[in-house]
């Protein structure tokens, strides 16, 4: 017989709807994606449109991905959540 916390996260996770279940899959799979120096000053959010929203806190480090990481992050996120990921926008703000 399996404990309740064991089973817990499986019953949560079929309760989720498909766009809630990318987002937390984003959420997991972000240092993959990113690579681990940009995944951990930066903070992924998938819109409903396919919009892949990725915030940071610095303007320079928002140039940056815009210039020379954007196309690799768009390509690695559709690798890893599907098709439906269709831009990827850098904003500045504080991470949440």
């Amino acid at each position: 017989m399996q404990a309740v916390k064991d089973i817990l996260p499986a019953v949560f996770q079929n309760l989720m709807t498909p766009l809630a279940l990318k987002r937390s899959r984003l959420v997991e799979k972000w240092p993959s994606i990113a690579g681990s120096k940009i995944s951990s000053c930066t903070k992924p959010c998938l819109g409903k449109n396919g919009e892949l929203s990725v915030w940071v806190e610095q303007a320079a480090l928002a140039f940056e991905l815009n210039q020379r990481y954007k196309r690799t992050l768009l390509k690695r996120a559709q690798a890893e959540l599907g098709e439906e990921v269709k831009t990827v926008r850098i904003y500045v703000g504080q991470l949440r």
